[in-house]
Formats: C-alpha cells, sequence, structure tokens
C-alpha cells in the first residue's frame, strides 16, 4: 500500500521546501551582516585584543544547528522521512480497523 503523492501534495511539498530554504538563506544573510559588525566594532576597538571570531563561531554554532533543524541530518528527519512515517500509520491503522 503505496501512497501517491499528487500533484497538490507535490505542489505543497514544493512550497516547503522553497520556504525551508528562504529561511535558511535569510538566517545565512544575518549571520554574514552580524559577522562583518563584530569584526568592524572589533577592528574600531583597537587590534591588541582581538575577538570577533568567538560571536562568529557561537552564533555559526546556531546557524548550523539551525540548518539541521531545517533540512535534518543528511535527510534523516527530511520529506522522506516524513512520508515512511505517515506509510507505517496509516498501514498500522488500516490493520487495526480490519482487525476490529
Amino acid at each position: 500500500m503505496t501512497l501517491q503523492l499528487g500533484t497538490t501534495d507535490l505542489r505543497a511539498e514544493a512550497r516547503r521546501w522553497v520556504r525551508k530554504k528562504r529561511i535558511l538563506y535569510t538566517i545565512l544573510g544575518i549571520y554574514g551582516v552580524l559577522s562583518i559588525m563584530w569584526f568592524g566594532i572589533d577592528m574600531a576597538d583597537g587590534t591588541e585584543s582581538i575577538w570577533f571570531y568567538w560571536p562568529m563561531l557561537g552564533a555559526g554554532i546556531a546557524v548550523a544547528v539551525a540548518a539541521v533543524v531545517l533540512f535534518g541530518v543528511g535527510g534523516m528527519f527530511g520529506v522522506s522521512w516524513e512520508r515512511r512515517q505517515i506509510e507505517r500509520y496509516l498501514r498500522a491503522w488500516s490493520e487495526e480497523r480490519r482487525n476490529t
């Protein structure tokens, strides 16, 4: 019992994918602006103690976490995983209905 994706489902999946990419690109843009700002503040403050890479590192980790949340680790929890879980649930539900 394999579920077929209709054109509506495919279009919704494509919209979701594009929305996730837009969110990630926005986060990356903010990260880039903040990095330039931190660098500028650090250089304006003087070069005797360089610290701008520490907030860049912390924000970079946050960006990586956001990317994993949006797209999954190597697709581990991506769209195909969701589709398999839905199929598994529907299969179990239909078997339960047949047994009762």
